[in-house]
């Protein structure tokens, strides 16, 4: 695993570029933890998806790379990166579900059997913390359809 240190120039120069951008004064990994995002009104909601939309078209596989090899910060705003393009192919996992937690693992892409995502998860949620994101994120998708 890769930790943000002066001595990784690389690192911190993917980290500075897509996990730390600041919107609304916070870094875009605290929107996206717990869905964090799905809670503000749209007129903060919009520049951030749109954000996440064009940092998902810039960002390179070798970038992505660098980020999931690093620390949670990194590795969740990946994830929401990898899965942040329109018409982009599924990324798929097993997600298992107990009354306590939700656990993504198993992680695959159809289209691309070769890359191995074997280093990239589990990740494991509090189910209440889970459920509350996706009820959020689902309301605020609702009423954007409206």
């Amino acid at each position: 695993m890769r930790f943000p240190r002066a001595s990784d120039p690389e690192l911190l120069d993917v980290i500075d570029r897509y996990v730390k951008p600041a919107t609304q004064g916070v870094g875009r990994y605290l929107h996206l933890l717990h869905g964090n995002f799905a809670r503000d009104d749209e007129s903060e909601r919009t520049p951030f998806l749109q954000s996440m939309r064009d940092a998902a078209r810039e960002i390179t596989d070798e970038e992505l790379e660098i980020l999931l090899q690093s620390e949670w910060r990194s590795r969740l705003t990946a994830s929401w990166l990898i899965g942040g393009e329109w018409g982009c192919w599924p990324l798929m996992a097993r997600i298992t579900a107990t009354s306590d937690h939700v656990t993504w693992a198993s992680f695959e892409q159809p289209h691309r059997r070769t890359r191995d995502y074997s280093g990239f998860g589990p990740f494991h949620f509090d189910r209440y913390q889970y459920d509350d994101a996706v009820n959020a994120l689902s309301a605020a998708v609702s009423s954007e359809m409206i």
